[in-house]
């Protein structure tokens, strides 16, 4: 009985030993299958860090083709600089012959100019050109007759005059001539005859504005010519009769907003004549007796009028009054003096 005792012991450590051996290997096969697993990831981000390398290497060979077709190119670059620098001189005097001409009509542009606006302070005419084509062209051969006339005596020049008026007037009488014959007027005559009479009609309007401006023109010829003296004479503005009218916003924390219009009226438009409203105000610890104790003052051209205050000033009251300011500067009636707390 020892003896077989004896003999399973040695099986049970023999086959012991075989166990533990046996996972010895499998822990040692797990470890080189995950190794494995490490070396075959290790090998895939070689091959992308390998794709990638190639990939820049290609980028450095383009961008060292394009360099080595820009290298290429400088030598025809600079053929091309070397020839506009040739060129220079000749751009040059091109552009001083241009200056030239520039300086002329600036010239010519100002002196026409002149001759069109310098009646600002002289007695401003207007020449109303009728509608009706038949009175448009009985009024332009009277003026343009006339005023061809006396030139010279006029200061008028004499160049603009011809290429200008003289060259419109030709081709409005050519289509209005055209247009007379009814059965001849075609579509095609009557566009013709309509763009020439407003090609002519800017023309002599600026022709009608030099007369008007022209010291030189008696308001006999320009009567006769039928240029009309306008009346400049601007009518007074009358000082406000009226005061403003005003309610107080206070719902606004430290603020207070004064909306005015005229009082009595329904619109809140400001009276003919008035460019804005003055407004005194005065924080006080008693009604005031005078204006003259509201000792600041505001002034707006529209309602609202918006005044800010300080936190200490939180609870105290405020005295305005308003009055209207025409544009002339002329002040109006006081309205009431109205009080607010500040909220």
């Amino acid at each position: 009985m020892h003896f077989l005792s004896e003999k399973r012991f040695r099986q049970f450590k023999i086959q012991r030993f075989f166990s533990a051996t046996e996972l010895f290997r499998q822990e040692k096969r797990c470890r080189g299958l995950e190794y494995a697993s490490r070396g075959l990831e290790s090998l895939t981000r070689g091959l992308e860090y390998a794709s990638r390398g190639l990939e820049s290497l290609s980028r450095v060979l383009e961008y060292a083709s394009r360099g080595l077709e820009s290298l290429n190119r400088v030598p025809e670059y600079a053929s091309r600089g070397l020839e506009s620098l040739n060129h220079g001189p000749e751009y040059a005097t091109r552009g001083l012959e241009s200056q030239s001409l520039v300086r002329e009509s600036i010239f010519y542009g100002t002196r026409i100019m002149f001759q069109c606006f310098n009646a600002q302070n002289q007695l401003i005419m207007t020449k109303t050109i009728s509608r009706k084509d038949s009175e448009f062209n009985e009024e332009q051969e009277v003026i343009t007759s006339t005023t061809q006339k006396n030139l010279s005596v006029w200061a008028i020049d004499s160049t603009w005059f011809s290429t200008q008026v003289l060259t419109a007037k030709s081709a409005w009488v050519t289509a209005w001539t055209a247009y007379q014959d009814p059965a001849q007027r075609t579509p095609l005559i009557t566009f013709t005859k309509t763009k020439a009479r407003e090609t002519y009609e800017k023309v002599l309007r600026i022709l009608i504005q030099i007369l008007e401006s022209n010291p030189r023109v008696s308001d006999e010829y320009l009567r006769a010519m039928g240029i009309v003296i306008r009346d400049t004479t601007r009518t007074p503005v009358k000082p406000p009769k009226s005061y403003p009218e005003f309610i107080i916003d206070s719902s606004i924390i430290r603020c207070l907003i004064i909306l005015f219009w005229d009082f009595g009226s329904k619109s809140k438009a400001k009276p003919h004549g008035v460019h804005g409203a003055e407004i005194r105000w005065a924080i006080l610890d008693h009604p005031p007796v005078s204006i003259e104790e509201l000792i600041h003052s505001g002034f707006d051209t529209r309602s609202p009028f918006e005044l800010m205050f300080d936190e200490s000033e939180r609870g105290k009251t405020v005295y305005f009054c308003l009055r209207w300011e025409s544009t002339r500067g002329d002040k109006g009636p006081w309205s009431e003096i109205v009080m607010a707390i500040i909220p």
